[in-house]
């Protein structure tokens, strides 16, 4: 808000923005509902509650987004995240689960570096656990040996309260 006119934040391709609350005793909510990103650029969230209420593209970070295990985050209602299939597998091994009502869409490529074949899953999506999972962007690798992209989808069933989603 400049003013009281409101503006959309931009991360330049050589910024970086961290939200840290690591070792505060009240929590941190950033709620994202526009954001203008450059590739390069990088965005840390450290012990922070995030609120994707917009249609945000955070794929275009690439390895450049870091969200820690002791963050949340949440795709309201209304909401889209876009996220590539390796910061799914980054978020998976930080043990960050994505819930909500919102949607989130998956791009890029999915299946085993080809020095191994295997039949079973290339991609483990079960913390992807919003109302819509969109996996329509998801192809392929040229490298996957058996031609099959091997998925795992939990889905949601339930909000961060335990209340059932129908």
């Amino acid at each position: 808000d400049v003013f009281g006119t409101p503006v959309t934040p931009s991360l330049a391709s050589n910024g970086e923005w961290t939200f840290d609350n690591s070792g505060a005793t009240g929590t941190m909510e950033i709620e994202i509902k526009e954001v203008d990103l450059a590739a390069g650029g990088t965005l840390n969230f450290l012990n922070v509650d995030i609120v994707i209420s917009g249609d945000v593209d955070l794929g275009v970070l690439e390895d450049g987004l870091n969200i820690d295990a002791a963050s949340t985050l949440e795709v309201a209602e209304g909401g889209k995240l876009t996220l590539t299939v390796e910061q799914v597998d980054a978020l998976q091994t930080a043990g960050v689960i994505l819930y909500g009502e919102g949607t989130v869409c998956v791009t890029g490529e999915s299946g085993e570096n080809g020095a191994t074949a295997t039949d079973g899953i290339d991609t483990d999506f079960s913390n992807l656990q919003t109302a819509t999972v969109d996996l329509s962007g998801v192809s392929l690798s040229s490298l996957d040996s058996d031609g099959a992209v091997g998925i795992s989808v939990s889905g949601a069933a339930s909000d961060d309260m335990g209340t059932d989603l129908v």
